[in-house]
């Protein structure tokens, strides 16, 4: 038996604890995404089990008797790629609940309300029991880059994608079974997985990463590299289910 003091102690300590788990607890797990705030979503897009960036840059010194050149004097000229497991829900939460804080929603007309909501709720409805699709977003800071960086990503055939992407688990490196890249402005390129081999999945609530590789390609002065995004599998599980 314990001593009444003691018993005391270990309740209050309980108590603290579970306080601390409650406040440490991720905005996704303590509220419906219908709560979510503009910075919950951009987080859960760009810094989050499901949603993480990659920069690629560096610093370009132009010396003061040059003429303005692309990217401009002391400037950092940077590519950023967002990587988002697009078949995860809470991923695809986060883009309905932005389009709902647009401004420019709440002036639709009600038909026109309708319509995207009925679009949005499909998004949310969509399962992927037999694929896995991480959706790559990429911008530039550098004005002069932007059209050569998305001509560049929808010159590339589908094919020579197919064999510069890899996704990484415990069963070795997998060549995607589709890669799409949006035409027109751009900026979005989806690539389809497996989501089993030879009758396994992929990918099992004990593994501990989930990596996606790529190939960089040189942008004026930021070189060709492999680029290389990881997720803690870990992190993935809601409720003891893992969710990717």
């Amino acid at each position: 038996m314990f001593h009444p003091r003691c018993q005391r102690c270990i309740t209050v300590a309980l108590i603290v604890c579970g306080l601390a788990a409650a406040a440490s607890a991720q905005f996704w797990v303590k509220e419906p995404f219908e709560n979510w705030s503009r910075e919950d979503c951009a987080r859960m897009l760009s810094d989050s089990p499901w949603g993480k960036s990659h920069v690629v840059g560096r610093v370009f010194i132009q010396r003061a008797e040059e003429q303005a050149a692309v990217p401009g004097r002391d400037q950092t000229p940077q590519i950023t790629y967002v990587v988002r497991l697009l078949s995860a829900l809470p991923i695809r939460q986060a883009m309905v609940r932005l389009a709902q804080l647009d401004p420019n929603y709440a002036k639709l007309a009600p038909e026109q309300k309708q319509e995207l909501d009925a679009r949005r709720k499909s998004l949310l409805d969509k399962t992927y029991p037999d694929r896995i699709v991480i959706q790559i977003a990429y911008s530039t800071n550098a004005l002069a880059y932007r059209s050569e960086l998305t001509t560049l990503w929808q010159s590339q055939a589908e094919e020579v994608l197919k064999q510069e992407i890899r996704l990484i688990t415990r069963r070795g490196r997998i060549p995607p079974a589709r890669v799409f890249v949006a035409p027109g402005a751009g900026g979005d390129i989806q690539i389809i997985f497996p989501r089993q081999l030879d009758g396994r999945p992929l990918v099992a609530p004990d593994d501990k990463n989930l990596g996606l590789e790529f190939q960089h390609p040189t942008i004026g002065v930021l070189s060709s590299e492999r680029v290389f995004v990881e997720f803690k599998v870990k992190n993935l599980l809601v409720n003891n289910e893992l969710v990717f």
